[in-house]
């Protein structure tokens, strides 16, 4: 591949989704997830580690769209900080005692990094495997 094609085949794999589905899946989907686990924050300790599970494994799967870690890493942060925003909101507005005691200001950092570790490994599989396909391709060349 020369020009062009090679500047695409390594461009990002979400780069290549509409502008609406990128805002959706970077600003609209952590706001909503925010909003259902600052829900579940006031209601139940269940609810509250469902939603933490629920988000772990969204993470990850978020970070498949990605070719290249630090892209997945960004998004996590974003999306981490987005979402997690949202809760510390939740939990100043909505009446009523947390289930959960949140240990403000630290849990919006860690949950950006915890978020930009997920997408991280969500990753690693097609990076792994584009690199292996990279080494077949050579050893078979020589």
């Amino acid at each position: 591949m020369v020009g062009a094609e090679a500047h695409e085949a390594e461009r990002d794999s979400s780069a290549g989704h509409s502008r609406r589905r990128q805002v959706i899946a970077l600003v609209v989907a952590p706001i909503l997830f925010g909003v259902l686990a600052g829900v579940a924050l006031k209601w139940s300790v269940v609810a509250w580690w469902t939603m933490q599970g629920l988000g772990a494994v969204g993470a990850v799967f978020a970070g498949r769209e990605h070719k290249y870690g630090w892209s997945a890493a960004l998004r996590g942060i974003v999306a981490g900080l987005i979402a997690t925003s949202v809760v510390i909101g939740m939990h100043a507005l909505l009446p009523g005692a947390d289930v959960e005691a949140l240990a403000l200001p630290s849990y919006l950092f860690e949950a950006a990094a915890a978020s930009a570790v997920l997408h991280l490994i969500g990753a690693a599989p097609g990076r792994i495997r584009r690199r292996a396909a990279q080494v077949s391709a050579r050893l078979r060349t020589r």
